[in-house]
C-alpha cells in the first residue's frame, strides 16, 4: 500500500544520510549490526526495485561491500550470521542486474565463506540445526536465502 511504500522510501533516505555499517561487536554479539543490515538493505533494495532509484542502488551496493568486507559474520553467535546472510542474499538478488562482475564475485564469496561454509560444518556453533526455538527458524531461513542467492555460484553447497 502507499503508506508502506512511503515508509520504505523514508527509511532509504535516512540510510543514505548515514555511513555504511561497520563491524561492531557488543559483548559477543553482532546482532544489532545484523538487524540494521536487514532494515537498511530491505529498504534500499525495495526503493531500487520499485522506482529504479539509482541512488538507492548505489547506496545498497556500498552497504553490501562494507558487510562483505567484515572479517566474519560472527558464527559464535550464529543468529548474527543468519541475519547477515538473509540481508546480503536478499539484496544480492534484488540488485543482481545492477551489480558488476567484481561485486557479484565478492558477495558470492562472502555468502560462501561467512554463511554457507559455517552453516554446513558441524561444530559447537551449529546446535541450532535441531533447536526448537526461534533460532532454528531464523538460522535456517537466513542460510536458506543465502543458499538460494548463491546457488548458481555454489550449487553443491546450496
Amino acid at each position: 500500500d502507499d503508506a508502506t511504500v512511503a515508509e520504505l522510501c523514508r527509511r532509504a533516505a535516512e540510510v543514505r544520510a548515514q555511513p555504511p555499517l561497520d563491524y561492531r561487536l557488543e559483548g559477543r554479539r553482532l546482532l544489532s549490526t545484523a538487524r540494521a543490515a536487514v532494515h537498511r538493505l530491505l529498504a534500499l533494495a525495495f526503493v531500487y526495485l520499485h522506482d529504479r532509484d539509482e541512488a538507492a542502488a548505489a547506496r545498497a551496493v556500498a552497504e553490501l561491500s562494507a558487510i562483505c568486507n567484515f572479517p566474519d559474520w560472527n558464527t559464535a553467535h550464529f543468529l548474527d550470521t543468519a541475519e547477515l546472510a538473509f540481508a546480503v542474499g536478499l539484496a544480492y538478488d534484488a540488485l543482481y542486474d545492477r551489480l558488476d562482475r567484481d561485486a557479484k564475485t565478492a558477495i558470492e564469496q562472502a555468502l560462501e565463506t561467512k554463511a554457507l561454509d559455517p552453516a554446513l560444518t558441524p561444530c559447537r556453533h551449529t546446535w541450532w540445526w535441531r533447536a526448537r526455538g526461534n533460532w532454528n527458524q531464523v538460522c535456517h531461513g537466513g542460510i536458506g536465502v543465502a543458499a538460494l542467492a548463491a546457488a548458481e555460484a555454489f550449487p553443491e553447497k546450496a
